[in-house]
């Protein structure tokens, strides 16, 4: 039988299953390679493709609703401090997009510019909820974007409401970059070709911190598997030499 999750591989689908289970559950390469009977570089290999996946895939499958914090950081220094000033030296960044009920949405943004954030925001976020930032110019056309309720909050970062009888509604943006970048430290550093993916697994994890990434990183990988390619071995034909007679 084949395996659904990665497609025109020798490996099992057993295996692939622990591999899914040891990076849901933030195990390093060398520990998940001695628990599978797989070589590091092949663990290291397969949760990249992992994050991959979950940066293509990943978003929830609904827009975020009721209270929704909007947050600009640069990509390159991924700084907390640097995510309000003006005069960022990085002109790629990230907008985080982070709901009271602790779901979060990353997306890619090549610059300030409301045109960037709308997009954004009319794919992530519902019409009907309330959106709250800094006192940033990007975001002066919130309202002209259909979203009626904008709250313009002080200081740098803005704090979502406290909301009774929810206990998760101190998960705000605040929370989750902690987590972020505990997790940055974990690992030792990441490079930054590959910090947006880093970052959309973070978001991942954070929406589902609930139940674990488990099960819903192995539905991404049912409807889109990892493929196996191998590369074309070129052959080369001698011609046999004639034995003398």
């Amino acid at each position: 039988m084949g395996n659904k999750y990665f497609k025109g591989s020798k490996q099992s689908e057993s295996t692939s299953r622990k591999l899914v289970r040891c990076f849901s559950d933030e195990m390093s390469a060398k520990d998940a390679a001695q628990k599978c009977g797989l070589s590091e570089r092949a663990v290291s290999t397969h949760f990249r493709e992992f994050r991959n996946r979950i940066a293509e895939h990943g978003d929830p499958d609904r827009q975020l609703v009721e209270h929704v914090q909007v947050v600009i950081v640069p990509l390159a220094s991924a700084r907390l401090e640097k995510s309000t000033e003006e005069s960022a030296p990085s002109k790629a960044r990230i907008l985080v997009m982070t709901q009271v009920g602790g779901r979060v949405c990353i997306d890619l943004i090549p610059d300030k510019t409301g045109v960037s954030i709308r997009a954004s925001l009319e794919k992530y976020v519902h019409k009907s909820a309330t959106i709250y930032t800094n006192k940033h110019q990007c975001f002066a056309g919130v309202k002209a974007w259909g979203f009626k309720k904008h709250v313009v909050g002080k200081g740098g970062l803005p704090k979502l409401p406290e909301q009774s009888g929810d206990s998760s509604a101190t998960r705000n943006y605040w929370w989750f970059w902690r987590k972020t970048q505990s997790m940055r430290k974990k690992a030792f550093g990441i490079p930054s070709k590959f910090l947006f993916d880093f970052f959309k697994e973070s978001a991942f994890r954070w929406s589902h911190s609930s139940q674990g990434i488990y099960k819903p990183l192995l539905r991404i990988l049912e409807s889109h598997p990892l493929i196996r390619i191998y590369p074309e071995t070129k052959r080369k034909f001698v011609i046999p030499k004639e034995n003398p007679s």
